[in-house]
């Protein structure tokens, strides 16, 4: 049900310190608009979205696209593969492995 999704997605960011903008998902690809309400660094508020992504949508979306939003327009965006936050979580290296596994935009 993707008003249930909506929610419970937009309670995962509140819970990170972010914004849910809007969501989309299409086939195995969740689209993520999300404003980063607490961190200083997008990278970190990049990780902090994937991370409550990870635990709250169905198994079958494998890629989230997330979309930083500053004053209603997209600054900068992130695809990152479910495959590698799950296989990193755990790695001593796996903020800069799972960064240079993203592929980022402007």
């Amino acid at each position: 049900d993707p008003a249930t999704t909506r929610q419970a997605v937009a309670r995962a960011l509140a819970d990170q310190g972010l914004g849910l903008h809007g969501l989309r998902v299409e086939g195995a690809r969740a689209r993520v608009e999300v404003e980063n309400l607490t961190y200083g660094i997008a990278a970190q508020a990049l990780g902090r979205a994937a991370r409550g992504l990870s635990r709250v949508l169905p198994t079958w979306v494998t890629e989230f696209e997330i979309v930083l939003i500053e004053r209603g327009l997209p600054i900068t965006s992130a695809l990152l593969r479910r495959q590698d936050l799950e296989g990193l979580e755990f790695d001593l290296d796996g903020a800069w492995s799972s960064f240079a596994r993203a592929r980022l935009s402007d």
